[in-house]
């Protein structure tokens, strides 16, 4: 072994045992009160969530983080998978607060399972506990911005690496997404965006090429593996993942009227090359992700008024209230939108009996959203119950938001709603309570539309905006602007 490897495997030495040093459970005094945990036994169940205070909770984490520590891989895999429900679960925020250096010397205890482990069930499960850790923020400044430096390296030299299985990238894929949202500077994410930009442009070639050791001494043995073979299945994966981190992130910067809408228009017009490349692809779900991310970055970058349509056909005359753009405070009109719409009218009405029937529905589903967000500027909306209280989501980028909290979440999304100012925050506009009234509803998950009116009026609906929103047969009855 080389003097310098020798000196790399030390420090790596020397920061593992000076983070379960840190992290590791205290001794427990005779005077203390111990029957509110078992050592032997997890707090955290596979479905229940049970009320438990703080202290138990550092408990629990002092015992997972001890666990990391063995040699044992099942050991390991086992804290790992204790520490992902923890942190999901629970805000744990208040443990990192409360010692200096905690976060930091947990993450590196993470990256250390990730660098070593053969298996990829640890692997994974360290790369879930990494994103949750920057999600559990606490209230330290300052801190967030150095710790994404610091992981997000790493992270980037699995995407790239051709000998990391498809799993280790994907899930890579939506940590570095998240951990970007989460922690990283304004400008660091539009870095990012860029990245996964890159990812899409390149049609996920850009994830094959093999690392060398000398990008980064943490992962000298990377290299050292055989080359993994990737199918279609596995670039559609990877697609399908890089299309949903891009669309988080260009939600975190444009959306909800945050950042400026000239920058939203200069990036959306960029990348819908990209785009509409994979809105051809031979995979559904890569398909519906490009479409999503189409009627994203088409609402963040326009701006909208109320209108009445007249729509007139041969057969008779429909009105409908909908969407236009504002023309007068708008940017310049995007050139290729009539063929966009045509793309997406096709999509939204695929009948191809190559496409397997499912499929089929799900597709039809989603682009109706996505055509009337483009063509009407009808925002989706999305219910979400809280306990007693019932939240209305409305528009792509809360939406997008809202679902990449509750894949990583999952149960404890209510928890994280009510403790975690992080989430707090993110969601602190683009909500509101429902009311008890009737009103138009489309569901992005259901595609359900339960406005009134039938196969006609949405068939009137589907033509090229154009034709429906400037031809002369328009006609305004209102004219104020949507907020």
């Amino acid at each position: 072994m080389s003097n310098l490897r020798k000196k790399v495997v030390k420090q790596q030495q020397s920061r593992r045992l000076a983070a379960l040093n840190l992290l590791g459970t205290p001794v427990t005094s005779d005077n203390e009160d111990s029957s509110d945990i078992d050592s032997d036994h997890s707090v955290i169940g596979d479905s229940i969530l049970p009320n438990i205070s703080e202290r138990v909770i550092e408990e629990e984490l002092r015992l997972c983080v001890d666990d990391l520590g063995e040699k044992r891989a099942s050991l390991r895999e086992a804290a790992l998978s204790r520490l992902v429900k923890l942190l999901s679960h629970y805000y744990c925020g208040f443990f990192f607060d409360s010692y200096s250096n905690t976060r930091e010397a947990l993450l590196q205890l993470l990256l250390r399972s990730i660098r070593k482990s053969a298996n990829i069930n640890e692997a994974l499960l360290a790369l879930k506990a990494i994103e949750l850790t920057m999600i559990n923020e606490g209230t330290a400044e300052g801190e967030q911005e150095d710790l994404y430096g610091l992981v997000s390296s790493h992270l980037k030299q699995i995407i790239q690496d051709k000998t990391s299985s498809i799993e280790l990238k994907c899930q890579s894929i939506e940590t570095l997404a998240m951990i970007t949202f989460t922690s990283a500077s304004i400008t660091s994410a539009k870095g990012g965006l860029d990245y996964f930009y890159k990812i899409l442009i390149s049609n996920g070639s850009i994830t094959t090429v093999v690392a060398t050791p000398e990008d980064d001494a943490s992962f000298e043995n990377m290299s050292e593996e055989p080359q993994q073979e990737f199918s279609s299945h596995d670039i559609d994966m990877l697609l399908v993942h890089s299309l949903n981190a891009y669309g988080l992130l260009y939600a975190s910067i444009y959306g909800q009227n945050r950042g400026l809408k000239d920058e939203a228009w200069d990036e959306w017009q960029s990348a819908m090359p990209a785009h509409l490349d994979l809105l051809e692809s031979a995979s559904k779900d890569v398909r519906v992700a490009a479409g999503k991310n189409v009627a994203l970055m088409y609402e963040c970058s326009h701006t909208f008024k109320k209108t009445d349509l007249l729509i007139e056909d041969d057969d008779n005359k429909q009105q409908k209230m909908g969407l236009v753009v504002d023309d007068e405070n708008d940017l310049s009109e995007y050139e290729e939108l009539d063929e966009l719409i045509d793309t997406l009218q096709r999509l939204s009405t695929e009948s191809s009996r190559r496409v397997n029937k499912q499929d089929r529905k799900e597709q039809k589903s989603a682009f109706r959203d996505i055509l009337h967000s483009i063509q009407l500027g009808e925002k989706p909306k999305e219910k979400l119950k809280l306990g007693r209280q019932r939240l209305i989501f409305r528009g792509w980028a809360p939406i997008i938001e809202l679902h990449a909290f509750r894949t990583i979440l999952g149960a404890g999304l209510a928890n994280h709603f009510e403790s975690n100012e992080l989430v707090q925050n993110v969601f602190s506009s683009g909500i509101e309570e429902e009311e008890d009234e009737e009103e138009e509803v489309y569901n992005v998950e259901s595609g359900e539309d339960n406005s009134v009116g039938g196969e006609d009026d949405e068939d009137s609906l589907i033509k090229s905006r154009k034709s429906v929103n400037r031809s002369k047969y328009s006609k305004k009855y209102k004219d104020s602007y949507y907020d």
